[in-house]
């Protein structure tokens, strides 16, 4: 998929903050996955604000990146065997610019 110049990107990612994270299946240094629940098997990557920045900075000017507890949002339709508890994600809205090398950003 690609993103145009000025293109939006509403997008959420999992907090460090987060009751998950460092649990289940460590795949890398901030990705998990659960080993039981809805989400068994399902790698999970969490970022603290710092990394997110650098992630998204590259390609993206952020309008907007909030820390939100997400346990009422995500967990009573996503989670129906195992309830969310302590869950927090990140929430971006931001803005495409353009790549170094003229091209659009990629995601």
């Amino acid at each position: 998929m690609q993103l145009k110049p000025n293109g939006l990107l509403y997008a959420a990612f999992g907090s460090t903050h987060d009751a998950r994270f460092g649990k289940g299946a460590k795949l890398s240094e901030r990705t998990f996955a659960p080993l039981e629940g809805d989400e068994r098997g399902v790698p999970h990557s969490y970022f603290d604000e710092p990394s997110l920045r650098e992630l998204l900075e590259k390609n993206f000017a952020v309008e907007r990146l909030e820390e939100i507890q997400v346990d009422a949002i995500a967990g009573s339709w996503a989670h129906r065997e195992t309830p969310l508890r302590g869950a927090a994600h990140w929430f971006v809205e931001a803005t495409v610019m353009r790549s170094r090398n003229g091209l659009d950003a990629l995601a």
